[in-house]
C-alpha cells in the first residue's frame, strides 16, 4: 500500500472533464490489471470513478502513458509500506 495522503495526494491526479475531484477515489494501474508485471501493481496514481472509467476505455499503451505522466508530474511520490 501506498501513503499518498503523507504527501498530500488527496485529489484526483487526473483532472479530465467530468471530474470528481475528491470523491469515489481509486488506484488507476499503468496497465490492465491482468497484464501487470512483477512490481507494477504499486505503480499507481490516484482517480475518480469518471477519470478512471476514461483511462479504462484507453488503449493499454495510452493509459500506461497517461498514468507513468501523472506520476511523473508528482513533487513528492508516496513512500510504499516496509520502506
Amino acid at each position: 500500500m501506498l501513503r499518498f495522503g503523507e504527501v498530500h495526494i488527496t485529489r484526483c491526479e487526473f483532472r479530465y472533464s467530468g471530474c470528481w475531484r475528491n470523491s469515489g477515489l481509486s488506484f488507476a494501474h499503468v496497465k490492465k490489471r491482468r497484464n501487470l508485471a512483477d512490481g507494477e501493481l504499486e505503480v499507481v496514481a490516484l482517480a475518480c470513478i469518471p477519470c478512471h472509467n476514461k483511462l479504462e476505455l484507453m488503449k493499454e499503451a495510452e493509459m500506461e502513458k497517461c498514468v507513468r505522466y501523472v506520476i511523473a508530474q508528482r513533487v513528492l511520490q508516496p513512500r510504499k509500506v516496509g520502506v
